[in-house]
C-alpha cells in the first residue's frame, strides 16, 4: 500500500509498502480466525482459476481492470457472477454491478457504445469533476475511509440478498452521501446495449462505429 492510500483505505498505516492483498488477508485471518484466506497478489489475466468459484468480487476500483475481468467472463462463458464495486468521485456515492449471463447486460453497458456519445455513462451520478491530488510521480483521488466503508456495505447488501433469495435484482445499485452534489441514479436491471463492444453483436457494433 503506497502513501496515498494511508487516508482512505481501513488498512491504515501498518500496512504501508505491503502488497494490499496479503495486508487484507492477514487482518481478516486476525477477525476471523476460523476463515480459511488465501492472498493471491497477482495479475487477473494469470489467474486460471479465476472463475473457479461461487462470486467474483472486483472492488479494483481500476475501470479498465473492471473491463479486463468483464471480458474474461463472456470470452469464457462462465455462469459464475461477477459483482463490480467502485467509489465514484471523491466518495459522493458508492455503486455495485452485479453481471452474470448474457440476458441483461454487461459491466461495459454501463457506458454508451454508439459513435456520436462513444464512452458517455449511461446513467451519470456526478454533477462535478473529482478532484485529483499528486504525491510526487504518484496521482490519487482523495477520499474519506468512510467511502470504501460504504461500498463494502453495499456490496454486503447485495451478496446476502442473492444468498437469501438466489438473486441479485437489481443488478445496479447506487448509494450517495448526504448532501451530495449528484445526480440520482435509481436502483434498476440494466438492459443490453446493441452495440456493446463486449456482449453485443458485432454487426450492430460495426453499424455504431460507421454512424
Amino acid at each position: 500500500m503506497n502513501p496515498e492510500n494511508l487516508g482512505r483505505h481501513v488498512l491504515g498505516y501498518p500496512s504501508l509498502f505491503r502488497l494490499k492483498a496479503e495486508a487484507l488477508a492477514d487482518e481478516l485471518q486476525r477477525q476471523f480466525p476460523f476463515s480459511a484466506v488465501r492472498a493471491r497478489a497477482r495479475n487477473a489475466r494469470d489467474l486460471a482459476d479465476l472463475f473457479d468459484a461461487d462470486l467474483v468480487i472486483d472492488a479494483t476500483g481500476e475501470e479498465a481492470v473492471s473491463e479486463m475481468i468483464n471480458a474474461m467472463r463472456l470470452d469464457r462463458g462462465t455462469k459464475v457472477p461477477v459483482l463490480h464495486v467502485r467509489i465514484r468521485g471523491n466518495g459522493e456515492c458508492v455503486q455495485t454491478f452485479w453481471a452474470q449471463g448474457r440476458e441483461l447486460g454487461c459491466f461495459r453497458c454501463l457506458v454508451q457504445a454508439d459513435h456520436k456519445n462513444y464512452r458517455e455513462e449511461r446513467y451519470p451520478v456526478l454533477k462535478d469533476q473529482p478532484k485529483r491530488r499528486q504525491l510526487g510521480c504518484a496521482g490519487s483521488t482523495p477520499y474519506a475511509v468512510s467511502a470504501p466503508m460504504s461500498a463494502a456495505a453495499l456490496c454486503l447488501e447485495v451478496v446476502v440478498g442473492w444468498l437469501e433469495t438466489g438473486r441479485a435484482s437489481p443488478r445496479f445499485r447506487t448509494r450517495s452521501t448526504s448532501n451530495a452534489n449528484v445526480y440520482a441514479v435509481k436502483d434498476q436491471d440494466v438492459k443490453r446495449l446493441p452495440a456493446c463492444p463486449a456482449c453485443g453483436s458485432t454487426d450492430a457494433a460495426l453499424a455504431a462505429v460507421r454512424t
